[in-house]
C-alpha cells in the first residue's frame, strides 16, 4: 500500500499505485536534474507526472515578429528543461514548496490543423481562419510603448466574422477560446502516458476585432488551466510569446530580461498545475503565494491555505 502522507495536504497518496511507483518511468527531468533517465518512484513520497508539449525555439522566433512590443531577446532564452527544473524544485521544496517530486517528459508541439479561408467581403480576409499574420494591437493601461507589433497569432475568436455569419454558423467554425485550447490539449496528449498531466506551450493567441474599417488581432491570455469536460481536454496552456511581451502592456514596466522571462514562465506552469491538483485562485493572497498575483518563481512560496487544497488523488487531466 501507499504510505506517502503530508499532513497539510487535502489527502494522503498521490494517485499512483505501488506497482507504478516501483516500476518507474523514463523521464526527461525532475527535482535537481535534467536529461533522460529511468526513475523509480517511492511510496514514501508524493510524486506528480507531467507531459510537456512545446514548439521548437526556431518556430517561436519565426512567429514573434517585430515592433516595439516584440521581445525576441527574452524569447530567445526559451528552454523547456530550464523552466520545468524550476517548477520541479519549487514543488519538491519542503519549506516553501509542496513536498511533491515532479517529473516531466518532453514532446514536440503538434499544432492544430489549418482552418478554412475567411473573407469579410471588403477585400480583407486570411487563408487560414485560425492563423493571423500581420499587425496586432494591444490595449495597455497605462500605455508605455506604441501599439507596434507585426507577427503571427493563433486566432481564438473573430468578432467581425461573427457579425457576418451570425452565431449558429459562426460557432461551427469558432467555438471560443476555451474549446480551441481544449482541442490543443487533446491534440497533444500522448495516449501512452497514463497518469500524466498535460502542459502545452504555445506561441501567441489573439482575437480579431475591427478598427478604423480594418480588422486586427488583439492579444489574449498568458496562461490557462482547463478543469471541466472530458478528462482528455483537461490540462494547462502557456502562451509563451504573449508572456515575453506582457510587461509593457500588463504592468507598464520594461520588457522582461531573459532570466525573468524564464522565471515567470516557470511560475505560470506551477500556478496552472496547482489548479489541476485542487488549488483555487485566492481573493486575498499572501505576498508571493502561488495562487495569488503574478510573480517570479524564485519569490514564490506555496502558502498553508494552498497546501491544504492539494489533492493528488483527484488530479485533473489524467487518463488511466
Amino acid at each position: 500500500m501507499e504510505i506517502d502522507v503530508i499532513l497539510s495536504h487535502a489527502s494522503g497518496g498521490d494517485g499512483l499505485t505501488v506497482w507504478q511507483e516501483y516500476r518507474g518511468y523514463i523521464v526527461d527531468g525532475g527535482p535537481g536534474f535534467t536529461g533522460t533517465r529511468h526513475v523509480s518512484l517511492s511510496p514514501f513520497r508524493k510524486e506528480l507526472l507531467v507531459q510537456v508539449s512545446a514548439p521548437e525555439l526556431a518556430s517561436l522566433m519565426a512567429e514573434a515578429g517585430y515592433g516595439d512590443a516584440a521581445n525576441t531577446n527574452a524569447l530567445s532564452a526559451f528552454d523547456v528543461d530550464n523552466i520545468m527544473l524550476s517548477v520541479a524544485e519549487l514543488y519538491a521544496d519542503m519549506s516553501r514548496g509542496a513536498g511533491i517530486d515532479l517529473y516531466w517528459v518532453n514532446r514536440e508541439l503538434n499544432p492544430l490543423p489549418i482552418g478554412g479561408s475567411v473573407s469579410y467581403g471588403n477585400g480583407y480576409g486570411r487563408p487560414d481562419a485560425f492563423r493571423y499574420d500581420g499587425q496586432m494591437f494591444y490595449e495597455p493601461d497605462p500605455p508605455v510603448f506604441p501599439n507596434d507589433l507585426t507577427g503571427t497569432a493563433q486566432i481564438v475568436d473573430d468578432l467581425p466574422l461573427l457579425n457576418i455569419l451570425k452565431l449558429p454558423a459562426y460557432r461551427q467554425l469558432f467555438k471560443g477560446e476555451d474549446e480551441i485550447f481544449k482541442n490543443e490539449i487533446t491534440n497533444n496528449r500522448d495516449p501512452s502516458l497514463k497518469g500524466f498531466i498535460p502542459v502545452v506551450f504555445k506561441a501567441r493567441a489573439a482575437m480579431i476585432e475591427a478598427r478604423d474599417g480594418n480588422t486586427y488581432a488583439f492579444r489574449s491570455n498568458l496562461c490557462r488551466a482547463y478543469l471541466l469536460g472530458n478528462v482528455t481536454e483537461q490540462g494547462a496552456i502557456i502562451l509563451t510569446t504573449n508572456v515575453s511581451e506582457e510587461n509593457p502592456f500588463a504592468y507598464g514596466q520594461q520588457h522582461y530580461n531573459q532570466a525573468d522571462f524564464i522565471s515567470f514562465l516557470a511560475w505560470a506552469v506551477a500556478h496552472e498545475i496547482a489548479h489541476l491538483i485542487g488549488c483555487d485562485d485566492m481573493l486575498n493572497p499572501a505576498s508571493g503565494s502561488l495562487m495569488g498575483l503574478r510573480t517570479l518563481i524564485g519569490g514564490t512560496t506555496i502558502s498553508s491555505t494552498e497546501l491544504s487544497q492539494i489533492n493528488r488523488n483527484t488530479r485533473k487531466g489524467v487518463t488511466q
